[in-house]
């Protein structure tokens, strides 16, 4: 097929394999719930496209079926109108009519091939990975349409291949999956903040709001040995002097040992109370039931309870039933937001703190999940719940100041201690790769 009708043809052709190529990537590139309300907002091309997309396999196999077809009649058509330019030029050479007609068949396949994979190809691909939304509405109905003409031949297509991928153990999706786990929505945000689109303090209040379902009570919880309390038979004006030097508002009380809380009490029931018999008047009396929670229990079961019952304070239990801290509203909200300080708050040291010299001074009470937020890398997984405890773990004992642990590219350093307790640790990071400096990358917003 040559003249004019022949180049008619060939730009069809092109065109057809360019809007298959196109229907391909866009359908599968489109954003699925954007689409949604496109086409809930009454749009019919919208429509359209999404009831292409929630039969997303048939469709693709329509697009590979035209553009296997569209191909095909492009080499055929394309070799006699190349050959037809290319003769009157090679005619007038000294060579055997054998020698040109390889030349023209050669070329006229390679101009050919070049022009398909070009405009049938690559143009229409990356076009449709740029505007998959606009690209998808606008050749859906014709893909749609397409579809639904060569259907039987498609479905035979389809239900063979079907049944192969059965045989290999699969099953066969007629579309995407759209649901994404919490892993994949957070690493989603990341790559959403990284790029712009996303303020780096939404990104993290939405990330913490990801993870913060795979908290325990034991993850957020003051330990035991932090907690400040008090005894039944310590009074009103002990309840205020230890307000007063803490900074905190509300108590445990115990009959003896933090292992028996028998209550908690509020400093505001102390103004309660006459001033000449805050001396007198033991806390036991302005006690309420303390609530006792689980280890285990998972923090957002915890905030319900907490909201539920209009309270702010719970008692967590170990495994042996002994007290192993409290956990306060105060603390589940800071999962979620970061530290919420007032202005009677004393101005603590930051929990990580970035050295001149690459390394980072962080609190020894850093969970292994807080320090990666903070400083990037996370640290090697073990049977500890906080920075301290890997220290602990690896040297087997009560360290110093200036101990030093090394595991899996980390070092880390007992800088501080309070008591028995280690307070602060140097830590150096391992080096990621692509780091020219040697030291950790910055944290992701």
């Amino acid at each position: 097929m040559t003249g004019p009708l022949g180049w008619l043809v060939f730009v069809a052709l092109l065109a057809a394999n360019a809007l298959f190529v196109a229907a391909e990537f866009s359908l599968t590139s489109v954003d699925r719930a954007r689409l949604e309300q496109v086409a809930a907002g009454g749009g019919r091309r919208a429509r359209v496209t999404l009831a292409a997309v929630r039969k997303l396999a048939l469709q693709l196999s329509g697009a590979q079926f035209g553009i296997t077809i569209a191909s095909l009649l492009v080499g055929f058509v394309a070799e006699p109108l190349f050959r037809s330019v290319l003769d009157p030029l090679l005619h007038p050479l000294p060579v055997p009519t054998a020698v040109t007609t390889g030349i023209g068949v050669v070329f006229a396949l390679f101009v050919a091939t070049f022009l398909q994979m070009l405009l049938g190809e690559l143009v229409p691909q990356n076009l449709a990975i740029a505007r998959p939304m606009g690209t998808a509405l606008a050749i859906a109905p014709l893909q749609s349409a397409f579809t639904a003409v060569g259907r039987p031949a498609i479905a035979l297509f389809n239900g063979t291949a079907n049944s192969i991928v059965r045989l290999v153990g699969a099953e066969p999706q007629q579309e995407l999956r759209s649901a994404r786990t919490p892993a994949e929505l957070s690493s989603l945000i990341a790559s959403s903040a990284q790029q712009g689109a996303l303020p780096a303090d939404v990104a993290t209040l939405l990330r913490r709001s990801l993870g913060f379902g795979s908290l325990t009570a034991g993850d957020v919880l003051t330990p035991r040995v932090r907690m400040s309390s008090l005894r039944a038979d310590d009074t009103v004006a002990d309840l205020l002097e230890l307000a007063r030097t803490t900074g905190h508002s509300r108590f445990p009380v115990h009959a003896g040992n933090q292992d028996e809380i028998i209550g908690a009490v509020h400093v505001k029931h102390a103004f309660g109370v006459k001033p000449e018999r805050r001396a007198e008047t033991p806390v036991r009396l302005l006690m309420r039931p303390p609530v006792r929670v689980p280890e285990s229990l998972p923090c957002d079961d915890l905030l319900l309870t907490l909201r539920r019952r209009g309270l702010q304070l719970a008692i967590v239990i170990d495994e042996y039933s002994g007290t192993a801290g409290i956990v306060t509203l105060e603390d589940l909200l800071e999962e979620l937001v970061g530290a919420v300080r007032d202005e009677y708050d004393e101005k603590e040291q930051p929990e990580a703190v970035r050295q001149p010299d690459g390394s980072w001074s962080v609190s020894g009470l850093l969970r292994p999940d807080e320090l990666a937020e903070r400083i990037g890398p996370r640290p090697p997984d073990g049977s500890y719940d906080t920075v301290a405890g890997l220290v602990l773990a690896a040297v087997g004992q009560l360290p110093s100041v200036g101990d030093t642990v090394t595991t899996a590219g980390w070092t880390l350093t007992v800088t501080e201690m309070d008591g028995r307790r280690i307070d602060r640790l140097s830590v150096h990071p391992p080096a990621r790769a692509g780091d020219e400096d040697g030291d950790a990358a910055e944290p992701a917003p």
